[in-house]
């Protein structure tokens, strides 16, 4: 029977904001120089609706929330986790987020702190969600690391065993992990390969991760980080690191590099270290042939 490990995080959010609405109060002043004030649902309506009319310029802008009824949301939560049920069996684990909000790649942080760019408010009903996921579906509330992390390392202790595992979440981040996927925001089921995973890590790390504020290789985005891995594809896992260190010191020579006159690798390291996902609780990812080390604490679930 298939184990389906399920991110629980971006379902809270998911169900949360399913029941939200976010109304905005706008004054401008028109081409002729009249003030108005007009009424939009979402900031691509502001923006189009100024795109529309050249010479309008946006004065002030107010915003509310309307949240709707908390079953609803619940209502959200049910039916998705009931699809994942229905879809793949009822042997399932699921995991949210816990009560700390810790996360060890706090401190691993030193070029920009770990989700330092965040400003956007959790839903009004997450935590009544979290706790419902508890109470219904037995959710496991995950401390001192990502969902994900919990997520890849159950995934390495069952695939040991033998067992059939499929990971439901859409975080891209667990695209890490080869083996089956199920997006349950996009309802999607797609496989990755052994070799795309850790790809897909190398990629991670020459390109960083703009929604958790891991910057990257300075001036390194998606394209140019695919082209350089597709360059040393044949190579082994050695030489491809070597080659996103390289990167990493050509980035240092340009214009406002922020870690200019840092060591290479050791800014290299920070970043490969903050976007992997780890296999094992308490592990820190080292370079190939190197033993990754392992945290004094523990990491633990709250049952």
């Amino acid at each position: 029977m298939t184990t389906t490990l399920v991110d629980a995080d971006g379902l809270m959010y998911i169900a949360g904001f399913g029941v939200e609405k976010t109304h905005y109060q706008v004054g401008y002043e028109t081409a002729e120089g009249d003030w108005v004030e007009a009424f939009f649902g979402s900031v691509r309506e502001i923006k189009d609706f100024f795109a529309e009319n050249e010479g309008f310029e946006e004065i002030h802008r107010e915003s509310w929330v309307e949240v709707g009824e908390l079953s609803h949301a619940l209502q959200i939560a049910k039916a998705k986790m009931s699809e994942i049920r229905d879809k793949f069996g009822p042997k399932m684990e699921v995991y949210v987020r816990g009560d700390d909000q810790k996360n060890f790649r706090d401190e691993l942080a030193t070029i920009a702190p770990y989700k330092g760019n965040r400003t956007s408010h959790k839903p009004t009903y997450y935590e009544q969600i979290r706790q419902y996921l508890v109470d219904e579906w037995g959710a496991y509330k995950v401390e001192d690391q990502e969902v994900d992390d919990e997520v890849g390392c159950r995934l390495s202790e069952l695939e040991a065993l033998g067992e059939d595992v499929v990971i439901a979440s859409p975080d891209k981040d667990l695209d890490q992990f080869p083996g089956r996927h199920w997006s349950y925001k996009a309802n999607i089921a797609y496989d990755v390969e052994p070799v795309e995973a850790y790809h897909f890590f190398y990629q991670q790390a020459l390109e960083g991760d703009n929604a958790d504020n891991i910057k990257g290789c300075w001036k390194c985005g998606a394209k140019a980080a695919s082209d350089i891995l597709a360059a040393v594809v044949h190579m082994d896992e050695a030489e491809i690191w070597q080659a996103v260190v390289n990167t990493y010191e050509e980035s240092m020579g340009l214009n406002k590099c922020p870690y200019a006159g840092m060591p290479a690798e050791a800014v290299a390291l920070e970043n490969a270290q903050l976007v992997y996902m780890r296999r094992v609780r308490g592990e820190i990812w080292m370079p190939p042939g190197v033993p990754n080390l392992q945290e004094v604490r523990e990491v633990s679930l709250d049952d």
